[in-house]
């Protein structure tokens, strides 16, 4: 598996494995992103819209599985959660907002309730926010960009079970290295794409990982 970095001013698709990582865990890669991609190496970064959306709902599902989690524990480690910072801002929020309205008519049951409800709206809400700022650093492209190449993408990757937002990338890397002619990099932690390193780079389409 190759770990050089690309060199300055490449282009570079960001598969949605990376991007998952940069929204879930704002302390895993969004340092290397930002500092040796943009700033030190002067590359612009790529994906598509399907994968930011996907990127999107997994996130929000797993960080809602993780406040189910403490909404069922009658008395949940905090200790457990400190590295879902999204989720211990939404719960911190929440908690604030209960107890601003308490008073001691009211039913713990609906106090619970209401505990739920704004858990969950507040990591939706952050999960939208986090989205966003991973994706003001892409260049995000649709369908419409890169449907051309999809059918040579799927062949190239040739596991009929392989994911298909990893197709929909590799579309938009065949495109843009046609469009532009020059190498193209992509940065993934994917299986699909290193089980065909060697044929990518007779497209000269390269493989990194870096992930912290």
């Amino acid at each position: 598996m190759e770990e050089k970095l690309p060199p300055q001013g490449s282009v570079v698709c960001v598969d949605n494995t990376i991007i998952f990582k940069a929204v879930y865990n704002p302390d895993s890669i969004v340092t290397d992103l930002f500092e040796e991609l943009i700033l030190k190496r002067s590359c612009s970064l790529h994906s598509t819209e399907r994968n930011l959306r996907r990127c999107q709902d997994a996130v929000e599902r797993k960080l809602l599985s993780v406040c189910e989690k403490l909404l069922v524990e009658k008395d949940p480690s905090i200790e457990h959660f400190k590295r879902y910072s999204l989720v211990l801002d939404a719960l911190d929020i929440a908690q604030k907002r209960i107890r601003k309205g308490r008073r001691s008519t009211v039913d713990r049951s609906k106090l619970a309730k209401v505990f739920a409800q704004e858990l969950i709206e507040q990591v939706t809400a952050f999960v939208s926010q986090r989205m966003e700022f991973v994706k003001s650093f892409l260049e995000v492209y649709n369908l419409q960009f890169y449907s051309g190449k999809l059918d040579e993408a799927l062949s190239i990757l040739r596991d009929p079970e392989v994911d298909e937002e990893d197709a929909h990338l590799l579309a938009l890397a065949l495109t843009v290295h046609e469009k532009r002619n020059i190498p193209v990099y992509i940065w993934t932690d994917d299986s699909d794409f290193y089980d065909v390193n060697e044929i990518l780079k007779g497209y000269d389409i390269h493989l990194f990982k870096r992930i912290r």
